[in-house]
């Protein structure tokens, strides 16, 4: 009976997550089967931490196939300095993966280091070759990743375990010992990540919190009251106190936090939970604690109890998720214990907090933005777009785990086959800039996006200090509608070998076809580069975007598979790495698309006059 209920418990979890997450994918990807869809969806979990574009999950899948020498996705994380190799197998929820994908996996790096191998690849994985190789010699950590929506048993995971954390890989005629992480992610640890933030139930209208201050508690200035700007209050708090209000107030604590929960899959988490289960009674000296804003506070020095309104963690997310997910070992304990520091301020000021706090996980140029002005002007824009409003998610899942829970907001944000309408922030950037001009930058280095001019980067450009939903809304509809002109495009090609070549070029440059396709409507319509056209504009072209745009985003396909058949690197770089050089599109690809526009521009911008 128990044998039975546990596999009913598998099927439970397959329908509820993995089914879902593989029709998603799918209408993300049209051209993905059941078994791609996976790919992408677990490889998407794998690198969550990372926050990935869609474009960068679908990107890092594409090595799937004949020749791929047993990865199926990859991805360099060049900042975090490591090196992702994943296998995925899509199986059933109560069938064993078996021990063939852990062997191959760990096989991966041996056929990875064979010149000759490597140079029979298909070349995708060739491409990659080129960023595994790189990181090797930086010495980059080599996370290798067996991840399954069937079964892991009790001796694949040993086998795991039982692997050495240091290799010797060859890279041309040098050997080079890196640092290993074998890693499994069975249905149960997929789910885990993907449920990471989720909330059962909306957060309570009545926000008040009740901390203890047994522990003793100090105020700066000494005469605080805990009402003006600046207010502050430090104290230690019982871990199990934090639980209740955690329990209480749900993922909603974290609305001003630079991000969500990560799990317990980095080492600052892992960390926490060491020094948590270990040695809890030191837990409060080797850890950062919290750092908090509220609107005010109030200290009953009688009762040593302060009342708390509006808090918010803007520092400390990781710790307080931790102590959560162990609710059950610290509950009725006191001996762990975390500092509290609480600041009275508005929630505008909470980013300067943040800032100031925030060291033990590594923030990104994208993370701090989510709390940017614009970003919540932008999300209130598109939550009042009629007749059809969207939801445009700032944090990443938090539609999936908090909002979505609120049947009101669901139905409103979706159409009537119950598909949500949802602009994802980074998704959206990462389309603008190609938008803008800036295809390559898009594609490979999403961070320049969020930096500021001063920085090297993006960020004033695409999130300008004055922007509304539609200028945003134009470039996404186009990448949509270019994503699903492909298909219709390739019928047009008879032979089926270059119909599959057409695929992989057209596909890697979907980016470049939003880029040339804002490159006609900025000539025609007399803009910049690096400018968006403006609001009325923008809003008219969104309103009645089926009847001008299909022409010229034909024309772009058209002009990027013109340009593949013709140039040397069809055979010689691939589509990825041709699409990342700066001259494919600037001194190739821009030009020929633009000659083209003005020959044909009666013909290309009949539907916009």
């Amino acid at each position: 009976m128990k044998k039975s209920s546990a596999k009913q418990d598998l099927r439970n979890l397959y329908e509820a997550h993995v089914r879902p997450g593989i029709d998603r994918w799918k209408q993300i990807y049209s051209q993905a089967n059941d078994d791609l869809a996976f790919l992408l969806w677990a490889t998407d979990l794998i690198l969550d931490e990372l926050e990935l574009t869609e474009e960068e999950i679908i990107n890092a899948c594409r090595m799937d196939g004949k020749w791929d020498l047993k990865i199926d996705s990859g991805f360099f994380d060049r900042e975090g300095q490591k090196i992702y190799l994943v296998q995925a197998k899509h199986r059933e929820p109560t069938q064993s993966l078996g021990d063939a994908p852990f062997f191959e996996t760990w096989e991966s790096l041996e056929l990875l280091s064979n010149p000759k191998l490597v140079q029979k690849a298909n070349f995708y994985t060739r491409d990659f070759y080129v960023e595994f190789s790189e990181a090797v010699k930086q010495q980059s950590e080599v996370v290798l990743c067996v991840a399954t929506s069937g079964r892991i048993l009790q001796p694949q995971k040993d086998y795991v375990e039982s692997k050495p954390r240091k290799r010797k890989i060859q890279i041309g005629d040098f050997w080079y010992e890196v640092p290993i992480a074998f890693k499994y992610f069975g249905l149960p640890e997929l789910v885990q990540i993907e449920r990471a933030g989720e909330t059962t139930s909306l957060p309570p209208k009545d926000d008040l919190v009740i901390v203890p201050l047994e522990q003793g508690w100090y105020c700066v200035p000494p005469q605080a009251n805990g009402k003006e700007l600046y207010d502050s209050l430090y104290t230690t708090v019982p871990a199990e106190n934090l639980i209740t209000i955690r329990q209480r107030l749900g993922p909603d604590l974290y609305r001003l936090n630079f991000r969500g929960p990560l799990g317990e899959r980095i080492v600052v988490n892992k960390d926490i939970l060491t020094t948590l289960t270990d040695i809890p009674e030191t837990f409060h000296v080797l850890n950062n604690g919290l750092a908090a804003i509220c609107d005010h506070f109030t200290i009953d020095t009688e009762s040593r109890k302060v009342m708390i309104r509006g808090l918010q963690i803007v520092n400390g997310c990781q710790t307080m998720e931790t102590i959560y997910s162990r609710a059950s070992k610290i509950m009725g304990k006191t001996d762990a214990k975390v500092n509290l520091r609480l600041v009275a301020c508005q929630p505008s000021q909470g980013g300067l907090v943040a800032q100031a706090t925030n060291n033990q996980t590594k923030l990104r140029a994208e993370d701090f933005a989510t709390l940017d002005p614009i970003q919540q002007e932008l999300q209130a824009q598109f939550a009042k777009l009629q007749p059809q409003p969207w939801y445009y998610e700032i944090k990443r899942r938090y539609w999936k785990n908090v909002v979505s829970k609120d049947k009101a907001e669901r139905q409103k944000f979706s159409d009537e086959s119950g598909a949500a309408r949802i602009i994802r922030l980074r998704d959206a950037a990462q389309r603008s800039m190609a938008f803008l001009g800036e295809p390559i930058t898009a594609a490979q280095n999403t961070a320049l996006i969020f930096s500021s001019k001063d920085q090297g980067g993006y960020k004033d450009f695409v999130f300008p200090s004055k922007l509304y939903a539609y200028q945003i809304l134009l470039p996404w509809m186009i990448h949509q509608r270019i994503n699903n002109e492909i298909g219709s495009y390739l019928e047009e090609i008879p032979e089926f070998e270059e119909r599959s070549r057409a695929m992989e070029w057209l596909e890697y440059g979907r980016l470049t076809g939003v880029a040339l396709v804002g490159d006609g409507l900025r000539e025609y319509y007399g803009i910049k580069r690096l400018e968006y056209l403006d609001f009325q504009r923008s809003k008219e072209l969104v309103e009645n975007v089926d009847s001008w745009l299909e022409p010229l985003a034909k024309h772009a396909l058209y002009c990027i598979w013109n340009y593949a058949k013709s140039n040397k690197s069809w055979g010689k770089l691939g589509p990825r790495a041709t699409f990342r050089r700066p001259q494919t599109y600037e001194e190739e690809l821009h030009p020929t698309f633009m000659a083209s526009f003005h020959t044909s521009k009666a013909a290309l911008t009949q539907r916009l006059a």
